[in-house]
Protein backbone atom coordinates (compact mmCIF):
# COMPACT_ATOMS: atom_id res chain seq x y z
CA UNK A 1 0.00 0.00 0.00
CA UNK A 2 1.32 3.46 -0.91
CA UNK A 3 1.57 6.30 1.55
CA UNK A 4 1.56 9.96 0.57
CA UNK A 5 3.32 10.97 3.78
CA UNK A 6 6.64 9.15 3.79
CA UNK A 7 8.00 11.01 6.82
CA UNK A 8 5.78 9.19 9.30
CA UNK A 9 7.12 5.88 10.54
CA UNK A 10 3.76 4.79 11.94
CA UNK A 11 0.71 4.38 9.76
CA UNK A 12 -2.76 5.08 11.13
CA UNK A 13 -5.48 3.08 9.39
CA UNK A 14 -8.94 4.51 8.80
CA UNK A 15 -10.81 1.20 8.84
CA UNK A 16 -11.05 -1.47 11.51
CA UNK A 17 -11.33 -5.09 10.40
CA UNK A 18 -14.50 -6.52 11.95
CA UNK A 19 -17.08 -8.98 10.75
CA UNK A 20 -20.09 -7.46 9.03
CA UNK A 21 -22.89 -9.30 7.21
CA UNK A 22 -22.05 -8.04 3.71
CA UNK A 23 -22.19 -10.22 0.60
CA UNK A 24 -19.01 -11.08 -1.29
CA UNK A 25 -20.64 -9.86 -4.51
CA UNK A 26 -21.40 -6.41 -3.06
CA UNK A 27 -17.85 -6.09 -1.73
CA UNK A 28 -16.37 -7.07 -5.08
CA UNK A 29 -18.60 -4.64 -7.01
CA UNK A 30 -17.51 -1.80 -4.74
CA UNK A 31 -13.83 -2.74 -5.08
CA UNK A 32 -14.07 -2.82 -8.88
CA UNK A 33 -15.88 0.53 -9.09
CA UNK A 34 -13.48 2.23 -6.69
CA UNK A 35 -10.38 0.94 -8.49
CA UNK A 36 -11.70 2.18 -11.83
CA UNK A 37 -12.53 5.55 -10.28
CA UNK A 38 -9.11 5.80 -8.66
CA UNK A 39 -7.18 5.43 -11.91
CA UNK A 40 -9.05 8.36 -13.47
CA UNK A 41 -8.69 10.51 -10.36
CA UNK A 42 -4.98 9.68 -10.07
CA UNK A 43 -4.24 10.93 -13.58
CA UNK A 44 -6.36 14.01 -12.90
CA UNK A 45 -4.49 14.77 -9.66
CA UNK A 46 -1.14 15.05 -11.46
CA UNK A 47 -2.57 16.67 -14.58
CA UNK A 48 -3.89 19.59 -12.50
CA UNK A 49 -1.40 19.34 -9.62
CA UNK A 50 -4.20 18.68 -7.11
CA UNK A 51 -2.69 17.29 -3.91
CA UNK A 52 -6.05 17.16 -2.12
CA UNK A 53 -7.41 14.82 -4.74
CA UNK A 54 -4.20 12.77 -4.65
CA UNK A 55 -4.84 12.37 -0.93
CA UNK A 56 -8.36 11.17 -1.72
CA UNK A 57 -6.82 8.51 -3.97
CA UNK A 58 -4.70 7.35 -1.01
CA UNK A 59 -7.78 7.19 1.20
CA UNK A 60 -9.62 5.18 -1.43
CA UNK A 61 -6.67 2.82 -1.73
CA UNK A 62 -6.90 2.12 1.98
CA UNK A 63 -10.64 1.51 1.59
CA UNK A 64 -10.01 -0.99 -1.24
CA UNK A 65 -7.38 -2.76 0.90
CA UNK A 66 -9.89 -2.95 3.73
CA UNK A 67 -12.60 -4.30 1.41
CA UNK A 68 -10.18 -6.94 0.13
CA UNK A 69 -9.56 -8.15 3.69
CA UNK A 70 -13.30 -8.05 4.40
CA UNK A 71 -13.90 -10.13 1.26
CA UNK A 72 -11.37 -12.75 2.38
CA UNK A 73 -13.14 -12.98 5.74
CA UNK A 74 -16.61 -13.30 4.19
CA UNK A 75 -15.48 -15.81 1.56
CA UNK A 76 -13.70 -17.92 4.17
CA UNK A 77 -16.87 -18.16 6.23
CA UNK A 78 -18.85 -19.19 3.12
CA UNK A 79 -16.36 -21.92 2.14
CA UNK A 80 -17.45 -25.27 3.55
CA UNK A 81 -15.93 -27.81 1.17
CA UNK A 82 -13.13 -28.38 -1.33
CA UNK A 83 -15.63 -27.69 -4.12
CA UNK A 84 -16.56 -24.34 -2.55
CA UNK A 85 -12.88 -23.48 -2.14
CA UNK A 86 -12.15 -24.19 -5.82
CA UNK A 87 -15.05 -21.98 -6.92
CA UNK A 88 -13.76 -19.19 -4.69
CA UNK A 89 -10.33 -19.13 -6.37
CA UNK A 90 -11.69 -16.96 -9.19
CA UNK A 91 -13.18 -14.54 -6.64
CA UNK A 92 -9.89 -14.22 -4.74
CA UNK A 93 -7.95 -13.81 -7.99
CA UNK A 94 -10.23 -11.01 -9.19
CA UNK A 95 -10.09 -9.25 -5.82
CA UNK A 96 -6.29 -9.48 -5.76
CA UNK A 97 -6.03 -8.01 -9.27
CA UNK A 98 -8.38 -5.15 -8.42
CA UNK A 99 -6.31 -4.42 -5.30
CA UNK A 100 -3.20 -4.20 -7.50
CA UNK A 101 -4.95 -1.72 -9.81
CA UNK A 102 -5.84 0.47 -6.83
CA UNK A 103 -2.22 0.33 -5.60
CA UNK A 104 -1.03 1.37 -9.06
CA UNK A 105 -3.46 4.31 -9.04
CA UNK A 106 -2.02 5.46 -5.70
CA UNK A 107 1.50 5.24 -7.16
CA UNK A 108 0.43 7.50 -10.03
CA UNK A 109 -1.21 9.97 -7.64
CA UNK A 110 2.01 10.12 -5.60
CA UNK A 111 3.53 12.24 -8.37
CA UNK A 112 1.25 15.10 -7.29
CA UNK A 113 3.21 15.29 -4.03
CA UNK A 114 6.48 16.16 -5.79
CA UNK A 115 8.06 19.33 -4.44
CA UNK A 116 8.28 20.81 -7.93
CA UNK A 117 5.24 20.62 -10.16
CA UNK A 118 5.64 18.31 -13.13
CA UNK A 119 3.74 18.85 -16.39
CA UNK A 120 4.80 15.72 -18.20
CA UNK A 121 1.33 14.12 -18.17
CA UNK A 122 -0.56 16.88 -20.01
CA UNK A 123 0.15 15.67 -23.53
CA UNK A 124 -0.40 12.00 -22.69
CA UNK A 125 -3.76 12.42 -20.95
CA UNK A 126 -5.24 14.98 -23.34
CA UNK A 127 -4.26 12.76 -26.29
CA UNK A 128 -6.08 9.71 -24.92
CA UNK A 129 -9.35 8.40 -26.40
CA UNK A 130 -11.33 9.25 -23.26
CA UNK A 131 -10.56 12.76 -22.09
CA UNK A 132 -10.58 13.74 -18.44
CA UNK A 133 -11.45 17.38 -17.86
CA UNK A 134 -11.89 19.77 -14.96
CA UNK A 135 -14.97 21.96 -15.41
CA UNK A 136 -15.97 24.70 -12.98
CA UNK A 137 -19.58 25.91 -12.77
CA UNK A 138 -19.22 29.68 -13.08
CA UNK A 139 -21.52 32.70 -12.81
CA UNK A 140 -23.94 32.78 -15.73
CA UNK A 141 -24.01 29.01 -16.20
CA UNK A 142 -27.26 27.62 -17.59
CA UNK A 143 -27.01 24.37 -15.62
CA UNK A 144 -26.87 25.73 -12.05
CA UNK A 145 -29.65 24.09 -10.04
CA UNK A 146 -29.99 21.21 -12.51
CA UNK A 147 -29.39 17.56 -11.65
CA UNK A 148 -26.79 15.55 -13.55
CA UNK A 149 -29.64 13.54 -15.08
CA UNK A 150 -31.31 16.75 -16.31
CA UNK A 151 -28.02 18.04 -17.75
CA UNK A 152 -27.60 14.85 -19.79
CA UNK A 153 -31.08 15.36 -21.28
CA UNK A 154 -30.81 19.12 -21.82
CA UNK A 155 -27.46 18.96 -23.60
CA UNK A 156 -28.22 15.61 -25.27
CA UNK A 157 -24.69 14.37 -24.66
CA UNK A 158 -23.10 11.46 -22.83
CA UNK A 159 -20.41 12.04 -20.23
CA UNK A 160 -19.37 10.53 -16.91
CA UNK A 161 -18.94 12.74 -13.84
CA UNK A 162 -16.44 10.78 -11.77
CA UNK A 163 -16.16 13.32 -8.95
CA UNK A 164 -17.44 16.70 -7.78
CA UNK A 165 -15.55 19.13 -5.58
CA UNK A 166 -17.86 21.34 -3.53
CA UNK A 167 -15.97 23.88 -1.44
CA UNK A 168 -13.25 21.70 0.13
CA UNK A 169 -15.22 18.45 0.01
CA UNK A 170 -15.00 15.78 -2.69
CA UNK A 171 -18.13 13.88 -3.73
CA UNK A 172 -16.97 10.64 -5.34
CA UNK A 173 -19.24 8.59 -7.60
CA UNK A 174 -22.01 11.27 -7.61
CA UNK A 175 -25.55 10.02 -8.21
CA UNK A 176 -27.57 11.17 -11.22
CA UNK A 177 -29.90 13.21 -8.97
CA UNK A 178 -27.03 15.36 -7.64
CA UNK A 179 -27.92 19.05 -8.07
CA UNK A 180 -25.12 21.13 -9.58
CA UNK A 181 -24.31 24.31 -7.65
CA UNK A 182 -22.40 27.50 -8.47
CA UNK A 183 -18.60 27.05 -8.09
CA UNK A 184 -18.83 23.25 -8.12
CA UNK A 185 -15.85 21.65 -9.86
CA UNK A 186 -16.73 18.60 -11.96
CA UNK A 187 -14.20 15.98 -12.95
CA UNK A 188 -15.61 14.65 -16.20
CA UNK A 189 -14.68 11.84 -18.56
CA UNK A 190 -16.00 11.71 -22.10
CA UNK A 191 -15.44 12.64 -25.73
CA UNK A 192 -13.86 15.98 -26.62
CA UNK A 193 -17.12 17.16 -28.19
CA UNK A 194 -19.23 16.28 -25.14
CA UNK A 195 -16.78 17.95 -22.78
CA UNK A 196 -16.74 21.17 -24.81
CA UNK A 197 -20.56 21.36 -24.83
CA UNK A 198 -20.62 20.83 -21.08
CA UNK A 199 -17.88 23.42 -20.58
CA UNK A 200 -19.89 26.00 -22.54
CA UNK A 201 -23.01 25.26 -20.49
CA UNK A 202 -20.95 25.68 -17.31
CA UNK A 203 -19.68 29.05 -18.64
CA UNK A 204 -16.18 27.79 -17.94
CA UNK A 205 -13.07 28.62 -19.92
CA UNK A 206 -10.69 26.11 -21.40
CA UNK A 207 -7.29 25.91 -19.76
CA UNK A 208 -4.56 26.62 -22.27
CA UNK A 209 -1.67 24.21 -22.03
CA UNK A 210 1.66 24.69 -23.74
CA UNK A 211 2.86 21.89 -25.98
CA UNK A 212 5.55 19.77 -24.41
CA UNK A 213 8.62 20.82 -26.34
CA UNK A 214 11.07 19.34 -23.85
CA UNK A 215 9.83 15.78 -24.12
CA UNK A 216 10.54 13.50 -27.09
CA UNK A 217 7.41 12.67 -29.09
CA UNK A 218 8.37 8.99 -29.04
CA UNK A 219 8.30 9.00 -25.24
CA UNK A 220 4.88 10.70 -25.20
CA UNK A 221 3.53 8.21 -27.76
CA UNK A 222 4.85 5.25 -25.77
CA UNK A 223 3.31 6.71 -22.59
CA UNK A 224 -0.06 6.95 -24.33
CA UNK A 225 0.30 3.38 -25.61
CA UNK A 226 1.16 2.06 -22.15
CA UNK A 227 -1.81 3.84 -20.60
CA UNK A 228 -4.36 2.86 -23.25
CA UNK A 229 -3.23 -0.74 -23.76
CA UNK A 230 -3.14 -1.46 -20.02
CA UNK A 231 -6.68 -0.08 -19.67
CA UNK A 232 -7.84 -2.05 -22.73
CA UNK A 233 -6.35 -5.20 -21.18
CA UNK A 234 -8.47 -4.75 -18.06
CA UNK A 235 -11.66 -4.51 -20.13
CA UNK A 236 -10.66 -7.51 -22.25
CA UNK A 237 -9.88 -9.51 -19.11
CA UNK A 238 -13.36 -8.72 -17.77
CA UNK A 239 -14.78 -9.78 -21.15
CA UNK A 240 -12.96 -13.11 -20.97
CA UNK A 241 -14.72 -13.79 -17.65
CA UNK A 242 -18.15 -12.76 -18.98
CA UNK A 243 -17.86 -14.84 -22.14
CA UNK A 244 -15.71 -17.70 -20.75
CA UNK A 245 -13.52 -17.07 -23.81
CA UNK A 246 -10.10 -18.73 -23.82
CA UNK A 247 -9.31 -16.84 -27.03
CA UNK A 248 -9.78 -13.41 -25.45
CA UNK A 249 -7.89 -14.41 -22.31
CA UNK A 250 -4.96 -15.61 -24.45
CA UNK A 251 -5.09 -12.29 -26.30
CA UNK A 252 -4.76 -10.48 -22.97
CA UNK A 253 -1.68 -12.53 -22.09
CA UNK A 254 -0.17 -11.75 -25.50
CA UNK A 255 -0.79 -8.07 -24.85
CA UNK A 256 1.02 -8.42 -21.53
CA UNK A 257 4.13 -9.56 -23.41
CA UNK A 258 3.77 -6.55 -25.70
CA UNK A 259 3.41 -4.19 -22.73
CA UNK A 260 6.46 -5.73 -21.03
CA UNK A 261 8.60 -5.01 -24.12
CA UNK A 262 7.14 -1.51 -24.52
CA UNK A 263 7.75 -0.87 -20.81
CA UNK A 264 11.45 -1.70 -21.14
CA UNK A 265 11.77 0.49 -24.25
CA UNK A 266 9.95 3.37 -22.54
CA UNK A 267 12.17 3.13 -19.45
CA UNK A 268 15.35 3.12 -21.54
CA UNK A 269 14.19 6.02 -23.73
CA UNK A 270 13.19 8.06 -20.68
CA UNK A 271 16.59 7.57 -19.04
CA UNK A 272 18.51 8.27 -22.26
CA UNK A 273 16.36 11.22 -23.29
CA UNK A 274 18.35 14.20 -24.56
CA UNK A 275 15.58 16.61 -23.61
CA UNK A 276 17.41 17.77 -20.47
CA UNK A 277 14.43 16.91 -18.30
CA UNK A 278 14.69 17.73 -14.57
CA UNK A 279 15.22 14.71 -12.31
CA UNK A 280 11.67 15.07 -10.91
CA UNK A 281 10.22 14.55 -14.40
CA UNK A 282 12.43 11.54 -15.05
CA UNK A 283 11.27 9.95 -11.79
CA UNK A 284 7.65 10.73 -12.68
CA UNK A 285 8.05 9.13 -16.11
CA UNK A 286 9.47 5.96 -14.59
CA UNK A 287 6.82 5.83 -11.87
CA UNK A 288 3.99 6.16 -14.40
CA UNK A 289 5.50 3.40 -16.54
CA UNK A 290 5.80 1.05 -13.57
CA UNK A 291 2.22 1.75 -12.46
CA UNK A 292 0.75 1.14 -15.92
CA UNK A 293 2.76 -2.07 -16.23
CA UNK A 294 1.31 -3.17 -12.87
CA UNK A 295 -2.21 -2.56 -14.23
CA UNK A 296 -1.36 -4.72 -17.25
CA UNK A 297 -0.11 -7.48 -14.93
CA UNK A 298 -3.35 -7.27 -12.94
CA UNK A 299 -5.36 -7.69 -16.16
CA UNK A 300 -3.30 -10.77 -17.01
CA UNK A 301 -4.08 -12.22 -13.56
CA UNK A 302 -7.79 -11.88 -14.28
CA UNK A 303 -7.44 -13.49 -17.71
CA UNK A 304 -5.52 -16.41 -16.22
CA UNK A 305 -8.73 -17.51 -14.48
CA UNK A 306 -9.92 -18.75 -17.88
CA UNK A 307 -6.53 -19.88 -19.20
CA UNK A 308 -6.03 -22.12 -16.16
CA UNK A 309 -9.36 -23.80 -16.79
CA UNK A 310 -11.02 -22.49 -13.64
CA UNK A 311 -14.79 -22.14 -13.65
CA UNK A 312 -15.51 -18.46 -12.82
CA UNK A 313 -17.83 -18.06 -9.86
CA UNK A 314 -21.36 -17.08 -11.02
CA UNK A 315 -21.22 -13.77 -9.13
CA UNK A 316 -18.35 -12.49 -11.30
CA UNK A 317 -20.62 -11.73 -14.26
CA UNK A 318 -22.84 -9.54 -12.05
CA UNK A 319 -19.77 -7.83 -10.61
CA UNK A 320 -18.42 -6.95 -14.06
CA UNK A 321 -21.75 -5.72 -15.42
CA UNK A 322 -22.48 -3.42 -12.48
CA UNK A 323 -20.11 -0.51 -12.43
CA UNK A 324 -19.30 3.08 -13.29
CA UNK A 325 -18.71 1.77 -16.77
CA UNK A 326 -20.50 -1.26 -18.13
CA UNK A 327 -19.66 -3.92 -20.67
CA UNK A 328 -22.84 -4.85 -22.49
CA UNK A 329 -23.46 -7.42 -25.21
CA UNK A 330 -25.82 -6.81 -28.14
CA UNK A 331 -26.55 -8.64 -31.38
CA UNK A 332 -26.54 -6.90 -34.75
CA UNK A 333 -30.13 -6.81 -36.09
CA UNK A 334 -31.09 -7.20 -39.75
CA UNK A 335 -31.47 -3.44 -40.27
CA UNK A 336 -27.78 -2.94 -39.38
CA UNK A 337 -26.47 -5.68 -41.68
CA UNK A 338 -23.47 -4.48 -43.76
CA UNK A 339 -23.10 -1.33 -41.65
CA UNK A 340 -19.54 -0.26 -40.81
CA UNK A 341 -18.46 0.19 -37.18
CA UNK A 342 -17.92 3.93 -37.60
CA UNK A 343 -21.49 4.32 -38.92
CA UNK A 344 -22.83 3.19 -35.54
CA UNK A 345 -21.52 6.50 -34.12
CA UNK A 346 -20.98 4.91 -30.72
CA UNK A 347 -18.88 7.91 -29.68
CA UNK A 348 -22.16 9.88 -29.47
CA UNK A 349 -23.08 7.56 -26.60
CA UNK A 350 -19.67 7.81 -24.95
CA UNK A 351 -19.20 4.16 -25.92
CA UNK A 352 -16.43 2.06 -27.44
CA UNK A 353 -16.68 -1.25 -29.32
CA UNK A 354 -14.30 -3.69 -27.61
CA UNK A 355 -14.87 -6.79 -29.70
CA UNK A 356 -17.03 -8.61 -32.25
CA UNK A 357 -17.85 -12.30 -32.04
CA UNK A 358 -18.65 -13.73 -35.47
CA UNK A 359 -19.46 -17.42 -35.37
CA UNK A 360 -16.49 -18.81 -33.41
CA UNK A 361 -14.11 -15.92 -34.22
CA UNK A 362 -13.33 -12.92 -32.02
CA UNK A 363 -12.35 -9.58 -33.61
CA UNK A 364 -10.79 -7.54 -30.81
CA UNK A 365 -10.64 -3.70 -30.91
CA UNK A 366 -12.12 -3.55 -34.45
CA UNK A 367 -11.35 -0.67 -36.79
CA UNK A 368 -13.94 1.83 -37.98
CA UNK A 369 -14.17 0.29 -41.46
CA UNK A 370 -14.97 -3.20 -40.12
CA UNK A 371 -18.28 -4.35 -41.65
CA UNK A 372 -20.94 -5.79 -39.34
CA UNK A 373 -23.27 -8.63 -40.22
CA UNK A 374 -26.64 -9.70 -38.86
CA UNK A 375 -26.16 -11.95 -35.86
CA UNK A 376 -22.72 -10.60 -34.89
CA UNK A 377 -22.34 -10.32 -31.11
CA UNK A 378 -20.86 -6.97 -30.04
CA UNK A 379 -19.26 -6.27 -26.68
CA UNK A 380 -19.47 -2.56 -25.95
CA UNK A 381 -17.99 -0.49 -23.13
CA UNK A 382 -20.24 2.39 -22.17
CA UNK A 383 -21.35 4.61 -19.32
CA UNK A 384 -24.30 3.52 -17.21
CA UNK A 385 -26.38 6.45 -18.50
CA UNK A 386 -26.13 5.35 -22.13
CA UNK A 387 -26.47 1.55 -21.76
CA UNK A 388 -30.25 1.50 -22.31
CA UNK A 389 -30.00 3.82 -25.34
CA UNK A 390 -27.44 1.52 -26.95
CA UNK A 391 -29.58 -1.55 -26.30
CA UNK A 392 -32.54 0.22 -27.92
CA UNK A 393 -30.43 1.06 -30.96
CA UNK A 394 -29.72 -2.63 -31.50
CA UNK A 395 -33.23 -3.84 -30.67
CA UNK A 396 -34.59 -2.53 -33.98
CA UNK A 397 -35.70 -5.24 -36.33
Amino acid sequence: MSNGNTTNSKRHFLYRIDYAPVSVKDILIKMKNLASLMVGLAYYSILYDDRKLAKEVYNLEELVDFLNLQLIMQASIATRSAKDAKRMISVFRLASAIDKISNAAADIAAIAFAKRRTKIMASAITSSRDMIARIKIRQGSSIVGKSLREIHKILDIVFDVIAVRRNNRWILEPKSDLIVKLNDVLIVRGSEEAIELLRNAANDYKEQRKAMELLDKDIINDMIKLKEISELMVYLAYMSIMTRSAEISEYVLNLEDYVDNLYVKYMMDSIKSKSNLPSEDIVALLRIATATETIADAAAEIAEIIVRGLDPHPILTDVIQKGLEQIISVKVPKVLNNVKVRELELENYGAHLLAIRRNSEWIVNPKGDEVLYEGDLLLIRCYEESANSIRQKFSKR
